[in-house]
């Protein structure tokens, strides 16, 4: 995943997928903020949940109040860009396309 302030891309063996932050139509968030799917251009960028270390990832299970900073600052940009957010009971089944 690359993050920049005009886009998120997602390179995987079968390609690349891009959508620029001005064509995302919407962010579906999937249940305790575990898995993310981004919509926009007819394309959608799925990922699990970011996380900066190992140690977050362990603080985020055990306590409610902790934010991990890497999921903050990519839900921050979604805002920042006025992305409409939406929870999604099926996002964790939806991968990237094309």
């Amino acid at each position: 995943m690359t993050l920049t302030a005009t886009s998120l891309t997602r390179k995987s063996p079968w390609g690349e997928v891009r959508i620029k932050w001005d064509e995302m139509e919407r962010l579906e968030i999937g249940p305790a903020c575990m898995w993310l799917v981004f919509h926009g251009a007819g394309n959608r960028i799925w990922m699990r949940k970011p996380v900066s270390s190992l140690a977050s990832w362990f603080d985020d299970e055990n306590d409610d109040d902790h934010e991990d900073p890497v999921l903050a600052s990519l839900l921050e940009m979604a805002e920042h860009h006025r992305v409409p957010a939406e929870s999604g009971i099926l996002t964790p089944f939806k991968t990237s396309r094309a």
